[in-house]
């Protein structure tokens, strides 16, 4: 998915569910998601359409732990701080850091 595709999306999604709704599912703010529709954001675009992807492209990795798992689900995962206590966080953490996906 090129920036044009994401943008239309973001639109899009816009339009279906409120700049509100989406704003809070991207954790951004509804004005940055209107200066990014309206072509006037002046921040890290890459960012918040890489977050548009993931949230709303229903794109699927395969994860070397979990299977086929949707992007946002894989990016929730390349987030957490590792923690010992888990033994699923153990084994995601590894993998995560020697993944393709994660990059």
């Amino acid at each position: 998915m090129n920036e044009v595709d994401a943008i239309g999306l973001l639109t899009q999604k816009a339009t279906d569910l409120g700049q509100a709704e989406v704003a809070r599912r991207l954790g951004y703010s509804k004005a940055t998601v209107s200066l990014v529709i309206n072509d006037k954001y002046n921040g890290n675009l890459n960012s918040v359409l890489s977050k548009v992807k993931e949230v709303f492209g229903g794109l699927k990795v395969n994860c070397p732990v979990l299977g086929e798992i949707n992007l946002a689900e894989c990016a929730e995962n390349k987030r957490q701080p590792f923690s010992a206590s888990n033994p699923l966080r153990v084994r995601l953490f590894k993998a995560c850091k020697s993944c393709k996906e994660a990059k």
